[in-house]
């Protein structure tokens, strides 16, 4: 559900700054969160909320992540992701946090001076598309 008015709804309860959500997210993700029961399902907006992946649209396994696209309830967006890229992203989330945890103490909790000045340097993507995947 879009919002065209967004000076109308009702303003959030987050009390937390965006390192701290980021570190959450990164916590969360990498390290609490199970891959194997559940899917990310930004449409239903229940924080902290578990989804069955297999109750969901696409059919699935226990190995397989399931990322549920908004705007196509049948577009599993971690499909095509392999086992080597999810570990890789998994040891990537939980190193994230723990740079960002230890950075946090010793700055002594002052997020301006973790993430600095912004950064100027571009990053790419690769990524290959073919007719097997969903637009």
């Amino acid at each position: 559900k879009f919002v065209e008015d967004t000076a109308a709804l009702s303003p959030s309860k987050n009390r937390r700054s965006v390192g701290e959500l980021l570190l959450g997210f990164f916590r969360h993700f990498g390290s609490t969160f199970d891959w194997q029961a559940h899917a990310v399902c930004v449409r239903l907006t229940r924080p902290c909320a578990s989804v069955d992946k297999f109750s969901l649209a696409n059919a699935t396994t226990i190995d397989q992540w399931y990322v549920e696209d908004p705007f196509d309830l049948r577009h599993n967006l971690a499909g095509k992701c392999t086992l080597e890229g999810r570990m890789r992203i998994l040891e990537a989330m939980r190193q994230a946090a723990e740079v960002l945890s230890d950075a946090w103490a010793s700055s002594g909790g002052t997020w301006a001076r973790v993430c600095g000045a912004g950064a100027t340097d571009r990053c790419y993507l690769k990524c290959r598309i073919t007719h097997s995947v969903t637009p």
